[in-house]
Parts: C-alpha cells; structure tokens; sequence
C-alpha cells in the first residue's frame, strides 16, 4: 500500500512540474509576441531602436574586455591600472 501512495505522489509532482514549464514557456512567447508588436506599432523609432540595441552591444562588449583585462592582471577590488582607465576613457 504505501508504495502505490508514494508513486501517486511521484505523478502527481511531475503532472505539477509539467504545468509550471509549460506556464514558463507560455509566459515567454507571450512576451516575445508583445516585443513583436510593439517593434510593428512603432516604425518610427526604428532607427533608434536600432541605435539603442548597437550602443548595447557596444557597452557589453567594453565590459568584456574591461573584466577580461583585470583577471589578466589577477586585480580584486584594487583601483583601476593606467590601461584600465585608458579603457574607460576610451568607451
């Protein structure tokens, strides 16, 4: 008997779980069809939109290389090198 209570648990969570991914997969579709829209709604900003997502891109890019430099260096919590601040000074 109490095998067949423990495996009635065991479906139940997985039939739970199985709702909570497909909640998740829903919640991102409807998300990325509301990103869709409102990119559609407005063709008047695409070119800034298109300016926006360039200058993130960019800045991602100067932190990379900006945290890729102080691991090279080993540096913690230390104030920034000379060439570290010619970085900033550069983005």
């Amino acid at each position: 008997m109490p095998n067949k209570k423990v495996a009635k648990k065991k479906v139940a969570k997985k039939k739970v779980a199985k709702k909570v991914a497909a909640k998740k997969v829903a919640k991102k579709k409807a998300a990325k069809k509301k990103r869709a829209r409102r990119s559609a709604a407005c063709p008047q900003t695409k070119r800034a939109r298109t300016v926006l997502k360039h200058a993130r891109e960019s800045v991602d890019s100067f932190f990379t290389t900006y945290d890729l430099a102080r691991q090279e260096r080993g540096a913690g919590q230390s104030a920034p090198t000379n060439t570290e601040q010619d970085l900033t000074r550069a983005a």
